[in-house]
C-alpha cells in the first residue's frame, strides 16, 4: 500500500465525505482523577459519556480546505505540509480515535485497497 499513495489518498478521500459511521460515543473513564472541564458552556464529569459527529471533525473547514469537495490529492505529502497532514489525521474519525479505534486504519484501508 506505501508504493500506492495515490490509491489510499482516494480511499481515505472517499471514507472522509461518506464515514460508515455517523457517530462515535465515548465514556470517558478515568478512575484516578475528578477532573472536570468545561467547553462550550457544558461540563464534562469522569464517566460521562460524550458523542462525536464523524461529519462534523471530518468537515471542519480549519482542518480541510474546502471540505465539501472530493479532493483525494490533499492526503499526499506533496501537496500538504506535514502539520496540516498531522492535523487531518487527529480528525480523520471513520473507525473511531485513540483507544477506541476499531481496528488499525491502515490495515482497514489496505483491505479495502485489496
Amino acid at each position: 500500500l506505501l508504493s500506492l499513495p495515490l490509491t489510499s489518498a482516494l480511499i481515505k478521500e472517499t471514507m472522509r465525505l461518506y464515514s460508515p459511521a455517523a457517530f462515535f460515543g465515548f465514556e470517558l473513564v478515568d478512575k484516578t482523577s475528578s477532573y472536570t472541564c468545561q467547553s462550550n458552556g457544558m461540563v464534562i464529569k469522569p464517566y460521562d459519556t460524550i458523542f462525536i459527529a464523524a461529519e462534523s471533525t471530518q468537515n471542519d473547514k480549519s482542518v480541510y480546505d474546502e471540505p465539501e469537495k472530493f479532493n483525494p490529492l490533499r492526503w499526499l505529502p506533496e501537496n500538504t505540509s506535514p502539520e496540516k497532514l498531522a492535523a487531518m489525521e487527529n480528525h480523520f474519525l471513520t473507525f473511531g480515535s485513540g483507544k477506541y479505534t476499531l481496528c488499525n486504519d491502515y490495515w482497514i484501508i489496505a483491505c479495502i485497497d485489496i
